[in-house]
């Protein structure tokens, strides 16, 4: 049987144009709260329901520094994160509206790449849709 994992080389990141240089994609999140269904008569498990509304979280990208910093002042754009294609089918995308909510600086070290991350939060306008 033929192993199909993959590892992320490969991936990409777009916000308003390629991120270069990638290290790291820290992929969304998504969660959804259990509500406490409970009353007075509930005995043994509390009973829960979903909550209507989902958290779709954040991705964190890590890249090495090129000169260029993602601008935190920017407005909300398609945020597209496309993972490699496995076992010979297509990449597939995730894909929705976004804006950075933190940037991290590069630190200047002796002999040492310099390093900078972005952190994109899913807006909710355009729900990220896996494709």
């Amino acid at each position: 049987m033929a192993i199909n994992h993959k590892t992320g080389t490969g991936a990409t990141v777009s916000f308003g144009g390629a991120l270069a240089n990638l290290l790291s994609i820290s992929s969304a999140e998504m969660e959804r709260e259990a509500l406490d269904a409970s009353d007075l008569s509930t005995t043994g498990y509390m009973k829960k329901i979903p909550a209507g509304l989902v958290d779709a979280g954040e991705v964190e990208v890590e890249m090495y520094y090129s000169g260029s910093i993602v601008d935190i002042t920017g407005d909300a754009d398609t945020l597209t994160v496309t993972f490699p294609a496995i076992g010979g089918g297509d990449a597939k995308a995730l894909t929705g509206t976004a804006f950075c909510t933190s940037i991290g600086y590069p630190e200047a070290v002796n002999d040492d790449i310099m390093v900078t991350t972005a952190t994109f939060t899913w807006d909710g306008d355009t729900a990220p849709a896996f494709s």
